[in-house]
């Protein structure tokens, strides 16, 4: 990750679906220590409670987890929540409810989703 942030990205997501909870915290903790050093926001995945409690920039969930209205009631107006979508309506949906920023995708086939379908390039405009 060091090498990620050396290397210029502006974001980093911390996404775990393995890690027992206490566990994942400390990763985070650790990991948002390193995005402190090189001022870049760091965002949870999924995991709301985790994120509050390394004081994350952000959280991100998906359409099977929180909506964003129901995060934000959790996180207060202090971090930014990002949220999945597929379609035009989970994007429109995801909006009225707070979000403020999206993720599209998937955009190409991948191995780490293999049950993903891909979103079109006129689905995206």
């Amino acid at each position: 990750m060091e090498d990620a942030l050396k290397g210029g990205i502006t974001c980093l997501q911390l996404r775990e679906k393995e890690l027992p909870d206490d566990e994942f915290l400390n990763d985070a903790l650790a990991i948002k220590d390193l995005c402190r050093r090189y001022n870049v926001p760091f965002f949870i995945n999924d995991n709301v409670d985790v994120a509050i409690k390394c004081n994350a920039d952000g959280v991100h969930v998906g359409q099977e987890d929180m909506n964003a209205r129901d995060v934000r009631s959790l996180i207060g107006e202090k971090m930014m929540i990002g949220v999945s979508a597929h379609t035009v309506e989970e994007a429109l949906e995801a909006e009225r409810n707070g979000a403020d920023y999206l993720g599209v995708g998937t955009m190409f086939t991948t191995s780490t989703k293999p049950d993903a379908e891909a979103v079109s390039l006129d689905t995206l405009k």
